[in-house]
């Protein structure tokens, strides 16, 4: 695979550093994430800090690595409820077509009316900041996505021979749908899947910045970034280090999904998602 597939072992070879790292934070940091001790505010990295200290004296290893399982939780739930949301949805209306097509995707173009960061804004503004509408937000964008990916995906699946004739032979399209057609979409959604997980990150770390997702004292990437931006003259690695995290993270994701076509469908038979 990885002669043939290079992408996609180094973006998975990406994903798997970074959950590790964020599996070890439940057991282990090289310091306590959130202990304040001023004497050592200000400290460049070292064998002590391997990553330096903050203007609170925080250790930035230890933040970094509470802040990563914070983010991969956050993107990887909204990710998988608006993915099984949006599958089902999509699934139904390439299934019964109709009235009930048609409101589904009503639904999803009234979604993708709104910019992806404005739509998160939204929601936060209207429930409040923290980790339940940051994942609300990311859910809501990515059901749309799955659900036109899915309707459109299905909607050839059941013009193929081998559904038709499980139709034929008495299959309700409930029992087609669910045993013929979703099977054959499983490669598709993990692709799907991996690539809207880059951007859920993306997402997450924009609303910590603007100060929508986590709140304090709990760690996060975005909040990091935003905290250094007054103090990179005096402490650039506190924006370095977790900008770079941020962008491993996001890169490992991105190539996954791009290795993960490569894989899946090396003859580019799965539609691409059409742009809103």
């Amino acid at each position: 695979m990885s002669r043939r597939h290079p992408t996609l072992l180094l973006g998975a070879a990406l994903i798997a550093l970074a959950v590790a790292l964020a599996l070890l934070s439940l057991l282990w940091t090289p310091h306590a994430p959130m202990r304040i001790a001023m004497a050592r505010r200000w400290l460049a990295p070292d064998l002590v800090h391997f990553l330096g200290t903050d203007h609170f004296g925080r250790d930035v290893a230890s933040m970094i690595m509470a802040g990563l399982r914070n983010s991969l939780a956050i993107a990887a739930s909204g990710v998988a409820i608006g993915g099984a949301l949006g599958t089902v949805a999509g699934l139904a209306a390439a299934t019964w077509r109709g009235p009930v097509d048609e409101g589904a995707m009503r639904l999803v173009d009234f979604i993708f009316a709104f910019p992806a960061v404005l739509a998160a804004v939204v929601v936060t503004a209207l429930i409040g900041p923290g980790p339940f509408a940051v994942t609300l937000a990311i859910a809501i964008a990515n059901a749309a996505m799955f659900a036109r990916l899915v309707r459109a995906a299905a909607g050839q699946l059941w013009n193929r021979p081998f559904v038709r004739a499980a139709y034929a032979l008495g299959g309700t399209r409930l029992r087609v749908a669910i045993v013929h057609v979703l099977p054959s979409l499983l490669g598709l959604l993990c692709v799907q899947a991996a690539s809207q997980f880059a951007v859920a990150l993306l997402v997450e770390a924009g609303l910590s910045y603007l100060g929508l997702g986590l709140q304090p004292p709990a760690p996060s990437l975005g909040r990091m970034l935003n905290d250094s931006q007054t103090h990179m003259a005096r402490a650039p690695w506190l924006a370095v280090f977790p900008g770079l995290t941020l962008v491993l993270v996001v890169l490992g994701a991105g190539l996954l999904g791009d290795g993960l076509r490569d894989r899946l469908d090396p003859r580019g038979i799965a539609p691409r998602m059409p742009s809103s």
